[in-house]
């Protein structure tokens, strides 16, 4: 028994929020929020109203709070873009990648900084928990001096030193090209040093619309919006492990916990959202393993949109591989004729899907969520990558030994060839030795105790600032006379000295 001195107190309930942000960031929160509240704390989601909708279903016993703030919301203008989006080559998505990932982050952010300024001033919480790709809402914490605890997937991302380094030979975060594809050609290495090079000027593009929100919310050191230091001087959550990394560059700092790919009861076996549809998926599914049929799963998020082409290869596609059942989960309801084999719904409960064993893999988009539910549930996919950092994604499964990637322009039989090949034993018995490894290691109470830990004050897990801000402003000064050298070299800007006539 320990002695007295040594006994620890039980620590006192705690007032948590989290900012949910768009799309399907907030889910690695999710199970964490289950089990704060399972230990009896207090939590608290803010975010857009109908972001907080879904939470809500998902995780009832919380409190939600909508923010008032104009971020594009779903319809025809943002479906029709990312419809164009969508269908860009890769060589134009990666350098699109590489431009919106630095900026969105703090565009998004931005617009719901003072909303959820004024709410938390509201509710007062102890510690703060946010998404680590959205560095504003750091500052928010540290404005209103709230401790803050990034929480998120640790697939390959945009915020890695890698961007600070534009010279580096790795892959950019947006290129379908493995290392040593990059390497083996010259021209494929030139394009990815140029689109590192172009991602370095965003990113500092990104730090300057940072730091005009900083002033909005009246933080103590807006000239320091740099991405890397937010992140790393706040405790990081990141539900991965290091097996799983792929060599693929993440984040580490003194504060970095992975902490494995979390799941919680209370979720339902649901994921972005809670699915109408799960009963009767789940009995047809049932129907299926009681006859020894082999189901596919197929979805692609919640912002691709199967256009016309994709969705006669998926239809060719399912013809084809006529030993398998598909659950294809889709928003678009598909204009084609399907095998009876299929079943389409409008959404599905994921996690409760690939749990089943009836279903042998996944074909996904390499969205995150997706991608780390299958690692968790062990599950292989077959990765048809559209943009954003999907295309690393991808790569990082198939060097798992996990996936295997097709690209969005294949045919359909090269879709089929790649659904055979996870459906074999050596992907299976892969996909159930990650699944087995974070089932050893995973750790809700470590990710709990992190955030009670930072929240109470019980251990300081915070790296103050460094004093000299000027040096700050080095690297970007720096940029801007690389901007200025390279206009004047190509001739957009000419300094013309002036000559006084007499």
């Amino acid at each position: 028994m320990l002695p007295r001195t040594l006994i620890l107190p039980i620590a006192a309930a705690l007032r948590v929020a989290f900012i949910a942000p768009p799309a399907s960031h907030y889910v690695p929160m999710l199970p964490i929020a289950h089990e704060l509240l399972d230990q009896g704390h207090e939590v608290t989601f803010l975010g857009l109203a109908d972001t907080v909708a879904k939470i809500a279903k998902l995780v009832p016993q919380a409190h939600t709070r909508a923010l008032e703030a104009s971020v594009p919301a779903d319809g025809e203008p943002k479906k029709r873009g990312m419809g164009m989006i969508q269908e860009l080559p890769y060589s134009v998505a990666q350098l699109f990648t590489n431009l919106v990932i630095p900026l969105l982050g703090n565009l998004i952010a931005g617009q719901m900084l003072l909303p959820a300024r004024r709410v938390l001033l509201e509710l007062k919480p102890d510690v703060l928990c946010v998404s680590f790709i959205y560095p504003s809402l750091y500052a928010l914490g540290e404005a209103l001096g709230i401790p803050v605890v990034g929480v998120g997937w640790a697939t390959p991302s945009f915020l890695t030193v890698q961007n600070e380094l534009p010279w580096s030979l790795e892959p950019n975060c947006g290129s379908i090209h493995s290392r040593e594809e990059v390497y083996g050609s010259l021209p494929t290495l030139l394009a990815n040093f140029g689109v590192r090079l172009f991602s370095f000027f965003t990113l500092r593009l990104g730090s300057v619309v940072n730091s005009i929100h900083r002033f909005r919310i009246g933080h103590p050191r807006p000239l320091e919006p740099w991405e890397f230091d937010c992140v790393l001087q706040h405790p990081l959550l990141l539900q991965t492990l290091p097996e799983l990394t792929a060599g693929s560059p993440s984040l580490l700092g003194p504060y970095t916990f992975m902490v494995g790919i979390l799941d919680h009861p209370g979720l339902g076996g649901n994921s972005i959202a809670k699915s109408d549809d799960a009963a009767r998926i789940i009995e047809w599914l049932d129907a299926r393993l009681a006859a020894g049929q082999r189901v596919l799963y197929v979805a692609f998020g919640s912002e691709i949109s199967p256009s016309e082409p994709m969705m006669r290869l998926l239809a060719g596609a399912f013809e084809e591989a006529s030993e398998m059942h598909v659950l294809w989960a889709t928003k678009a309801r598909p204009t084609l004729p399907l095998p009876s084999r299929v079943l389409v719904t409008s959404f599905a409960p994921q996690r409760a899907v690939l749990t089943h064993g009836a279903v042998f893999g996944f074909l996904s988009h390499g969205g995150a969520n997706s991608v780390n539910e299958a690692l968790m549930l062990g599950k292989p996919m077959a990765i048809m990558p559209f943009f954003g950092d999907q295309m690393a994604v991808a790569r990082a499964q198939q060097e798992l030994g996990v996936g295997v990637l097709v690209r969005k322009n294949a045919p359909s039989s090269e879709l089929v060839e790649a659904v055979r090949r996870i459906a074999g034993e050596p992907f299976a018995a892969r996909s159930r030795q990650v699944m087995e490894l974070n089932q050893r290691r995973s750790d809700m109470r470590r990710a709990v105790e992190v955030i009670v830990n930072h929240g109470s004050g019980a251990f300081t897990l915070h790296i103050p600032p460094p004093p000299a801000i000027w040096m700050r402003l080095v690297p970007l000064l720096l940029t801007l006379l690389l901007a200025l050298a390279c206009c004047d070299l190509f001739g957009c800007v000419r300094a013309r000295p002036q000559v006084r006539s007499c």
